[in-house]
């Protein structure tokens, strides 16, 4: 051995000459052995320089004729083979075990990677139970459609900008707050319990901001892929939390973020992200980046250009339970005035949401119509080939006021709504009627005219519009209003537009609202303003009683010597009953005494009798002054109100808005634009169980077929072979691949 070192041989030489040369050269290793015919690759260049570094020229040498790294037998290769294909999900430190003790040699890790290739036994990792493993297919759409990176991207950008405000800077130098009530970092029970942290504790963010170290924010040295996996577990709380009904993610069906994410997000990790985000107040940011996402999404799909596109607004008011009073409103599904949330959604020509805004108590949705299709104009403006919006808005009866569908016209937009029965009641709204004529897609007689009203804020303004009037065949009858010109539009056309209403979006944004979550609050904090409202009434009802006190001052005076007198008279016959018993129902006591309670009780009744004759003269001004002061007294202490903050909630609906999406991406696009109602998707599809098996560059996703719904199972399967068409990667890089298993 020692002599073949001594004298080296041609192999070695050659190693040690490219060493050499490459260090004479100047040049890059890559540059080197991009110019130059090498026999052996970089990698292996690397090895060779470190061995001769350590030893020298003895490095060099090869020693494997002398069998000290032993190439695989046959005898070791269909051991491999048969422990690989039982257990493929064997770690290479396990291979390398097994083989040591079988056959007391030590192969490289490499080595033993490059044969698993070579034989396709590529080390998985088998989820033999996934009891939702439905859920990837939510998954796989959120990866293909490119949500999660407009979504991380939003919330880069909104973080660099924030760490730019001289708020975050001036924070930075705050402390934590009760350092002493902390225990390693966590909060004690004693920090919730001190009293400046209960007044504070659900303020709105807009003022525990100013307070609030930023830069301690966890999310800020987060990385991209670790917030697609978090916004992916956000994006699945629907299914989580079976529809909003469960509060924690920790119970047992919460473990399916395993799977999905690929952690198993604990309920405190994933509230603390949320709050995060609500700290920093990106909703607003967050909501139009979602919607320019699905705008121009969805606009992709359009091929052809319509002259007129369709825009459904509805709203859609949530309870809120407080012990605070907070803004108002009426809540449809319990029938009440209440506290609550509003929100007001825009749906595309199809139903399907894409841009929305949240408010706080009542919140008009004619009025707030315009402003929504404002705040989104560019956007829709880049779906169209010329550049320009030719949108109608199409909305119910509740948002029909005058007022509102002035501004739409002035704003260049046309509109198609409905009169409620209160409005057609007035046979000298409608001239100019024309002649009758079938409706072209039902059962009725239209009828052309033209329809005035008066606006309410403006009693001197005439409002003129273009109506169809709809005779039922079945005896009802409806007007629809309109200010498309007819030459453009049809009657028929016009009823239809909005009677599609209820199919294409009504339908779709009921079956939404319960299989997204979207009907539930996410959380809140409160804010305490003056209530305007209250505090001009309040001023009104203490001018009205101030005034009408001064007319009745002398009668008023004159009553208030009457009450002084009766209240004596009342304090002794209060003496004289304490003098007394009372023994089965009858007063007991001295004969005097009786008598004297008997004369108070006369004199009381005459003052009575005499404050009724003194008012009787003013009995309107008294019936006033008595309601006013009852008003004045069920107002009272209601000078301020409290406005709920709707950060959380809006970043929440930005989630469950596009998880609807998702959804009917999947019907329209992956099921030939089946007609399925979320829940009904939700139950079919996402809650399947399956088995979940992962190599190293793809994800397969078997789902074990439900015998009770061979037709759904049927159109299932079309569905995943459309997702399979797509290469699909993970977020984690993997390629998806969707399997349909058992018995047809």
């Amino acid at each position: 051995m020692n002599a073949s070192i001594n004298n080296i041989n041609e192999r070695d030489a050659i190693i040690l000459g490219v060493i050499k040369d490459v260090n004479i050269s100047k040049q890059t290793v890559r540059d080197y052995f991009s110019t130059h015919d090498v026999s052996f690759t970089i990698r292996q260049y690397y090895r060779y320089l470190k061995k001769y570094n350590e030893e020298g020229v003895k490095g060099l040498y090869d020693r494997r004729s002398e069998g000290n790294a032993k190439k695989f037998t046959s005898e070791v290769e269909h051991y491999l083979i048969g422990l690989l294909e039982n257990k493929q999900e064997l770690k290479v430190s396990d291979i390398r075990s097994r083989l040591w003790e079988r056959f007391n040699i030590d192969i490289k890790r490499t080595a033993i990677n490059d044969f698993r290739k070579k034989y396709g036994l590529e080390r998985i990792s088998r989820f033999s139970d996934a009891p939702f493993a439905g859920f990837e297919i939510l998954s796989a759409l959120a990866c293909h459609l490119g949500i999660f990176d407009v979504w991380s991207n939003t919330i880069e950008e909104h973080i660099e900008n924030v760490k730019e405000t001289d708020l975050f800077k001036e924070n930075q130098k705050l402390g934590a707050d009760h350092p002493s009530q902390r225990d390693k970092g966590k909060f004690t029970p004693g920090y919730n319990r001190l009293e400046d942290v209960r007044e504070t504790k659900f303020n709105s963010i807009g003022d525990k901001i100013y307070n609030k170290d930023m830069s301690r924010l966890q999310i800020l040295g987060t990385g991209t892929k670790t917030i697609s996996r978090k916004n992916l577990a956000v994006l699945c709380l629907p299914l989580i939390t079976l529809n909003g009904s469960m509060r924690d993610i920790n119970k047992s069906i919460g473990n399916a973020l395993k799977h999905i994410c690929g952690y198993n997000y604990k309920h405190a990790s994933i509230d603390k992200y949320l709050r995060e985000l609500k700290y920093l107040q990106i909703s607003s940011n967050f909501i139009k980046a979602t919607a320019e996402f699905w705008i121009n999404f969805w606009g992709k799909f359009n091929k052809e250009q319509p002259t007129l596109v369709c825009y459904y607004i509805d709203g859609n008011t949530k309870p809120l339970w407080s012990s605070k009073r907070c803004k108002k409103s009426k809540v449809t599904m319990l029938g009440r005035v209440m506290d609550s949330l509003d929100q007001v959604f825009i749906h595309d020509s199809f139903g399907r949401p894409t841009y929305f805004q949240t408010f706080s108590g009542n919140a008009n949705i004619g009025d707030k119509a315009l402003s929504l299709m404002e705040d989104i104009e560019e956007h829709l403006k880049s779906t169209s080939s010329d550049g320009k919006v030719n949108s109608a808005i199409v909305m119910d009866s509740t948002g029909n006021a005058v007022s509102t569908l002035r501004s739409i016209i002035e704003s260049h937009r046309h509109f198609i709504t409905i009169l409620d029965e209160n409005q057609i009641k007035d046979v000298r709204k409608f001239k100019h009627k024309g002649e009758l004529e079938e409706y072209k897609y039902g059962d009725a007689k239209l009828t052309e005219c033209m329809v005035e009203m008066k606006d309410s804020k403006d009693k001197e303004y005439i409002f003129e519009c273009r109506g169809v009037i709809i005779d039922w065949k079945k005896g009802n009858k409806t007007v629809a209003i309109t200010s498309l010109p007819n030459e453009t539009v049809g009657g028929s056309l016009v009823v239809k537009s909005y009677f599609n209403r209820w199919p294409c979006q009504e339908l779709q944004f009921k079956s939404m609202k319960s299989g997204a979550s979207i009907h539930r609050i996410a959380g809140y904090g409160k804010k305490e303003i003056p209530d305007k409202k209250m505090l001009n009434k309040r001023g009104k009802l203490e001018k009205s009683i101030g005034a009408i006190r001064f007319e009745l001052k002398e009668v008023l005076d004159e009553i208030e010597k009457c009450k002084v007198e009766r209240e004596q008279l009342c304090d002794l016959e209060r003496t004289l009953k304490e003098q007394t018993t009372i023994k089965e129902g009858k007063r007991e006591g001295d004969a005097n005494i009786l008598s004297a309670l008997d004369d108070c009780d006369r004199k009381i009744k005459s003052i009575d009798r005499k404050i009724n004759n003194i008012k009787k003269p003013h009995k309107e001004k008294f019936e006033k002054l008595q309601k006013w002061e009852k008003d004045r007294e069920r107002i009272q202490g209601k000078e301020h109100v409290y406005v709920v903050d709707v950060e959380l909630d809006q970043l929440m609906t930005c989630f469950r808005m596009s998880f609807a999406n998702l959804c009917s991406f999947f019907l329209s696009n992956c099921l030939n634009n089946e007609k399925m109602e979320l829940q009904t998707l939700i139950q079919s599809f996402f809650m399947l169980s399956g088995s979940i098996t992962e190599t190293e560059n793809e994800r397969t996703i078997k789902l074990t077929r439900n015998e009770k719904e061979p037709e759904m199972m049927e159109k299932l399967e079309l569905g995943l072979n459309a997702l399979n068409s797509f290469g699909i990667n993970y977020i984690n890089g993997k390629k998806f691949s969707f399997q349909l298993v058992g018995d047809i």
